[in-house]
């Protein structure tokens, strides 16, 4: 099963560790392209997750931001979506302006609670969180 990681997470936990890319490759048993894919993906099968949480020494959930529906879906949390909407004193309209799509197009995606990761990254980005604080934890 493919995972969304918090790639900052875990290059922050490396510079936090004085490990290199290769020294956390090393140690996860894992390829330095498929961490570097991961790195920069955010995204990598759960065992690989797995591997690296435990060459970091913290626990995969910590790294994990959530499950992909698919190929590169990913189930949202609709809920800390509004909340943070609210706290901005915004609504789907602004977001949907910050997004350049519908507000039509936000509302169904916040109904539906799942959308590509490339638009759950948007969402993060426009929202000014990582995009774990709008993923749904499975």
């Amino acid at each position: 099963m493919a995972v969304v990681i918090d790639a900052d997470k875990v290059t922050n936990l490396m510079v936090a560790q004085s490990l290199k890319q290769y020294e956390l490759a090393l140690k996860a048993g894992v390829s330095r392209p498929t961490l570097s894919a991961l790195l920069n993906k955010g995204r990598c099968h759960h065992t690989t997750a797995v591997k690296i949480a435990t060459a970091l020494k913290v626990s995969t959930k910590e790294i994990v931001v959530g499950n992909l529906m698919g190929s590169n879906k990913i189930r949202l949390n609709s809920f800390n979506i509004k909340i943070l909407l609210a706290e901005q004193q915004k609504n789907a309209s602004d977001l949907a302006k910050d997004l350049g799509v519908s507000r039509q197009c936000i509302s169904e995606t916040l109904i539906r609670g799942n959308c590509e990761l490339k638009t759950a990254e948007k969402i993060a980005k426009a929202l000014g969180v990582p995009i774990r604080e709008i993923a749904k934890e499975e």
